[in-house]
């Protein structure tokens, strides 16, 4: 199985779950739940992205240049074997939330993108076999896997060549218990990106919040500042603030939101699909677009 779910974003960050059990028990996706999973055990992927990291590089006049740049994604391997799973996503609060059922036990999961700041929350609470204790966990830490793909894809023939300037590798270290931030970095001219990750452990219960961002000094802004000190003071002052602090002016500024574009269609079957449809995508856009942010490119933060 390869379940790709719901997405969260708000402009700039953006996230994609993934539920994954690679071969030989599923199918995988292209691929995608093999990559950096040695043991081929079930895992939860959330894949991270950032709307404005392109690459800024021309070279010799390819129309390649300003080339995306991927961020990486946070890997949790399960214990079990994936039985089920079901995410739902709010869109009145665009808060995602859901489940998954392994061989062992069951993980409960809450996930949002913070509307008001760039912040990613994630709550996590497993039970049986999936169960996590800050002294002896049962199940591994969350992980952050950076990405590593080319990004001049073409040279000027049209063949792939990523020779002339291949993707940085990614410089990850760990700050203190739970914490730590990847460092990607293109040249000198063109700046870095850093993703921290903080994680907290309940003392009661083993439940789990993690807080994730991805800060950045690329062009044309100063490249000269080192943004990882910049994301971990970021998780440091929500991990203070608290979950449900941080969630008050997020569910806010959605609930304005939905107040200013409301729209009901008469009670037919197509007239409810359509509404549906609407709906849907203006949480789309509510979730890639911000008056003071970049432009929306195809694919939005994700």
């Amino acid at each position: 199985m390869d379940w790709q779910g719901p997405f969260t974003g708000n402009g700039w960050l953006g996230t994609v779950v993934y539920f994954c059990d690679p071969p030989p028990n599923g199918h995988g996706r292209g691929g995608f739940c093999q990559i950096g999973n040695a043991t081929g055990k079930a895992e939860m992927r959330i894949e991270l992205g950032r709307q404005d990291l392109y690459s800024a590089r021309v070279p010799h006049a390819n129309y390649w240049n300003g080339v995306r740049l991927p961020v990486g994604y946070l890997r949790l391997p399960l214990a079990g074997t994936l039985r089920s799973g079901l995410l739902r996503l709010n869109l009145y609060t665009a808060e995602l939330t859901g489940h998954l059922v392994t061989s062992v036990g069951r993980v409960e999961v809450r996930l949002a993108t913070l509307a008001t700041s760039n912040m990613h929350l994630l709550e996590i609470n497993g039970t049986g076999g999936e169960a996590h204790d800050a002294a002896t966990p049962a199940v591994s830490p969350f992980v952050f896997v950076p990405l590593t793909r080319c990004v001049d894809r073409w040279d000027v023939q049209g063949l792939i060549n990523c020779t002339m300037h291949p993707y940085p590798a990614a410089t990850c270290e760990a700050e203190s218990s739970g914490e730590y931030v990847c460092h990607q970095s293109l040249n000198a001219a063109e700046g870095s990106f850093a993703t921290a990750v903080l994680q907290q452990t309940d003392a009661v219960g083993g439940g789990r919040k993690v807080y994730m961002t991805t800060e950045s000094n690329l062009w044309p802004f100063d490249t000269a500042t080192d943004p990882r000190p910049v994301a971990l003071a970021a998780v440091r002052q929500a991990a203070t603030a608290g979950c449900y602090a941080l969630l008050a002016p997020h569910r806010e500024w959605w609930r304005e939101y939905w107040g200013q574009t409301f729209f009901s269609f008469t009670n037919t079957d197509d007239d409810m699909r359509t509404e549906s449809f609407y709906n849907v995508e203006l949480y789309r856009l509510g979730s890639s677009m911000r008056e003071d942010g970049p432009v929306r490119d195809e694919i939005g933060p994700w």
